[in-house]
């Protein structure tokens, strides 16, 4: 038993020391290309921010941390800064794969305290239009929305069905439409449970209850939705893993899963959340929350890591058998040369079998 534990140990060990490797002789995605609002922002509002500030602002987060989407780039050699402005040049085009923008709804266009908010469905319109009309069939894409459509639930009740209904197809729409144009891989994370974060807190057992309603209603309906429409997604569960930190922090290097790590607690703005408007120095990682909904670099690198787990989790094990035939040929041969004889080169020997005068 106890060889038997060593030589799958040792397996595993090679599997993850010939991932990168791997990854860089074959690529996953020829890059990775993101729609969504706030929680992927790669600073679309930044230019619209003093100059003075702009190097420790303008993220959706404990800046000049990272969101999410910028280390699963990063992972993948792409580019997660902006794609609608380059840094400090107005209104030309960035050079990022970034469409999201904070504040975004799935399908309706809005205007904010810093002005026009392109929606998701904007954003891939502009994506292709850019593009050609052709999504790259080698990319990875994120099609993250819903959460500030579930804010204007909170704000209108009335027309809960109405709102989410829309956002449901207009989000689905997205997804068929990336597909039609060439897309072959889509990331489609779900809404957190929006009851967890301190925003909803502050509001009581009420308002908690009803975040994480309207989340999984959201979701619910959404992946049923995709389900109907017959289009092939990746999903994320981000509504199930923000539950798990809130609920045992510790294992994920985690402290503060209630208060913010940016000042004024619960009503900082992590736009503009800086080193000097933080709890501590260390807040970024302390803490699961910047603002009253936004993550901290630290919970953006952990959704990262969930990305990752799910995105190249397969491919590793995949690797697993080559691993280990790969050990037992390498055996097979070592035993079969000490012993004089040539090995074997069927692929069926590889585990040591062989035959001496004696048989």
């Amino acid at each position: 038993m106890k060889n038997k534990f060593s030589r799958s140990v040792l397996a595993a060990a090679l599997a993850v020391a010939a991932m990168p490797l791997l990854a860089q002789t074959k690529p996953t995605f020829t890059q990775t290309v993101f729609f969504g609002d706030s929680l992927t922002d790669g600073g679309f509002f930044r230019p619209l921010l003093p100059i003075s500030v702009q190097p420790v602002a303008g993220q959706f987060t404990t800046n000049p941390g990272l969101v999410w989407a910028q280390y699963l780039a990063d992972y993948y050699g792409s580019n997660a800064d902006s794609a609608w402005f380059g840094t400090g040049a107005g209104t030309r085009p960035g050079t990022g794969n970034n469409w999201a923008v904070g504040g975004a709804r799935v399908g309706v266009n809005t205007a904010g305290a810093l002005g026009y908010t392109p929606s998701l469905q904007a954003q891939v319109t502009d994506y292709l239009t850019r593009a050609g009309g052709h999504a790259d069939a080698g990319a990875l894409y994120t099609v993250w929305g819903g959460a500030n459509d579930l804010f204007a639930v909170q704000a209108a009740p009335s027309q809960a069905n109405a709102i989410i209904g829309g956002a449901v197809a207009a989000q689905v729409g997205l997804v068929g439409t990336l597909t039609s144009a060439g897309a072959r891989y889509i990331l489609v994370p779900t809404i957190p449970d929006l009851g967890l974060t301190p925003s909803s807190r502050a509001g009581g057992a009420g308002a908690m209850a009803q975040g994480t309603a309207l989340a999984n209603s959201y979701n619910t309906a959404l992946f049923g939705a995709l389900t109907s429409a017959n289009l092939r997604v990746i999903p994320l569960d981000t509504f199930h893993f923000l539950q798990e930190i809130v609920g045992n922090p510790a294992p994920y290097g985690i402290v503060n899963v209630t208060g913010t790590a940016c000042q004024p607690q619960i009503i900082a703005q992590s736009l503009t959340c800086n080193p000097t408007s933080l709890v501590s120095p260390n807040a970024p990682y302390d803490y699961a929350f910047a603002d009253g909904v936004h993550p901290t670099t630290g919970a953006h690198k952990l959704i990262s890591q969930l990305a990752l787990s799910v995105l190249e989790g397969p491919r590793q094990i995949a690797i697993l058998p080559h691993s280990e035939a790969t050990i037992g040929r390498a055996r097979s041969e070592m035993l079969a040369t000490g012993l004089g004889n040539r090995p074997e080169r069927d692929g069926m020997r590889w585990w040591g079998s062989f035959r001496t005068t004696n048989q």
